[in-house]
């Protein structure tokens, strides 16, 4: 009996529980849910503005340039001017020429044969050997300087030579000459003869050591002349 008893109690529990649902569905309101659809009503639409963009120019200030001075290179020619000789320049250059070419001509000079011209600084007339005692041709040095002496050879004897430069053996040599006035002219026994001023003044410039070249010409030497006042 047990059994059935428990099983009746389920019943009756079961048959409450139905009771309770249908008593609250009964009383529960009723809730009516209706979904919204909106109505597009006619009229003047309203215009949306739309924006515009209108960018804002903004000055940016340009960076300030400083001029930078780049000197330029130009080119200066150099002055191909003749450069004056002077004495104190040139003192190791002297040479004397003798050209025995009519009219027969003594030159002062400087070469220091670099290249460089041939300046003359003094010039004049003079007179060499004749033809059967003539004068040699050829490059020497004055090895001795006298002041005034007697010379003599076959034919004649000349007292108080002045201003002898020696550049030969056997007594040749450059003096001046007071016997004649020929000069331009062959005259000697082989000596080169000068007029007595400019026979002074070659003494005076030229040294024991300075060079002496004779030639019939000097053509092929470009010689430029700076005459000393």
């Amino acid at each position: 009996m047990i059994p059935s008893l428990e099983k009746t109690i389920r019943i009756i529990r079961i048959m409450a529980l139905a009771g309770s649902l249908a008593f609250l569905t009964a009383c529960s309101p009723v809730i009516l849910t209706q979904e919204y659809t909106p109505t597009q009503t006619s009229g003047p639409t309203k215009e949306i503005p739309t924006a515009t963009f209108t960018p804002t120019l903004t000055q940016t200030p340009l960076p300030t340039v400083t001029p930078t001075f780049t000197p330029i290179l130009t080119f200066t020619p150099t002055s191909t001017s003749t450069p004056t000789p002077t004495p104190q320049l040139l003192e190791k250059c002297r040479i004397i020429y003798i050209e025995l070419e009519e009219p027969q001509t003594i030159y002062a000079a400087y070469n220091c044969f670099d290249g460089t011209p041939v300046y003359v600084i003094y010039t004049t007339l003079v007179s060499a050997g004749l033809s059967a005692t003539p004068t040699p041709t050829g490059d020497f040095k004055i090895f001795e300087k006298i002041e005034s002496r007697a010379m003599s050879g076959p034919g004649y004897y000349l007292e108080g030579v002045p201003h002898i430069m020696y550049f030969k053996e056997r007594g040749y040599a450059i003096h001046g000459a007071y016997w004649h006035n020929n000069f331009g002219h062959p005259m000697s026994h082989g000596c080169v003869n000068l007029p007595l001023d400019d026979a002074e003044w070659f003494y005076d410039w030229a040294e024991v050591g300075t060079l002496v070249t004779i030639q019939q010409d000097f053509d092929d030497i470009p010689f430029e002349f700076y005459i000393e006042e």
